[in-house]
């Protein structure tokens, strides 16, 4: 394809390196490369890949940074852990900014869950830390009333350890929605006392500010892509430490006010983020290359 089309400029949404780029005839084409995250250079106990998976991902980033123009990175925390591999990549961070439909007024009505909940959304994978969460509501449920929401993409239990399944599958406050509409979705994030992001590691983060646009409040890991994303916005805690998780629950969950004063926070922060991005950059610094 590349030998047909002959092209000036190729961007790569993911960093896995085509072969094609190296036949003679591309080799003056540019190449751009968006790293969201670099999960699959991480111990299996966190991004859950073999030591070939690593070897190759390692692989890719390297040939990457050696040959593209410029590489995307969604935070600074990104382009840090990419630069601790390839310390020549050049980097330029183009963070995503939140879709203006979250800032929009929701049909509560479309809302699956009755009642006060805390929310996770997410897929189940190790490094998004479900089970800390899990154990972290089942301390502090007794002084609660909340249920556990968790929604999004491959939400089911399928994928945590035995302890923790049963935990979540004996606890009729824990509830699973699975996958769902768009409108559905946002009325559940409006709706949620708060949302919480446990994991060990992200590229960015996008569900805290999606809360936050929401007027939802936040609670998240202080992992420092996740720190970098939520800024001034969210309450933080070790992802390792279910206890002071569980006291976060404790405190927002029954102080109104607290937890008022949390959300506007974070309302705030998203605007302030939002109004530095440029959505065009990376487009921007693509055709400033080629003029």
């Amino acid at each position: 394809a590349f030998a047909e089309v002959r092209p000036r400029a190729v961007w790569l949404p993911h960093y896995p390196y085509p072969l094609a780029r190296l036949l003679p005839g591309n080799r003056r084409m540019l190449t751009y490369l968006t790293v969201h995250d670099t999960i699959h250079l991480l111990p299996p106990e966190v991004g859950g890949q073999g030591p070939a998976r690593r070897l190759y991902a390692r692989a890719m980033l390297a040939a990457g940074a050696r040959s593209a123009r410029r590489i995307f990175t969604v935070s600074k925390a990104t382009a840090v852990t990419l630069q601790q591999v390839a310390p020549s990549a050049p980097t330029m961070v183009t963070p995503i900014p939140v879709d203006d439909v979250w800032f929009d007024p929701v049909d509560a009505a479309l809302c699956p869950v009755a009642g006060r909940y805390v929310l996770y959304v997410g897929n189940t994978k190790r490094h998004k830390n479900l089970p800390l969460l899990i154990e972290a509501f089942t301390e502090a449920a007794g002084q609660v009333p909340h249920k556990l929401v968790i929604a999004g993409g491959g939400a089911s239990l399928r994928t945590l350890d035995d302890r923790v399944r049963e935990m979540a599958e004996d606890n009729d406050r824990v509830v699973l929605t699975g996958q769902l509409e768009f409108p559905v979705l946002r009325a559940l994030v409006a709706a949620a006392d708060l949302l919480v992001m446990p994991s060990l590691y992200e590229g960015a983060g996008l569900p805290p500010l999606e809360a936050m646009a929401s007027r939802t409040a936040v609670l998240a890991s202080n992992v420092p892509a996740v720190r970098e994303t939520c800024g001034q916005g969210a309450e933080f805690f070790d992802p390792h430490d279910r206890g002071a998780l569980a006291a976060l629950l404790r405190t927002y969950c029954t102080d109104d006010a607290a937890r008022a004063q949390l959300a506007q926070r974070g309302h705030d922060w998203v605007i302030t983020r939002q109004k530095g991005i440029n959505p065009a950059a990376a487009a921007e610094a693509i055709f400033a290359d080629l003029s």
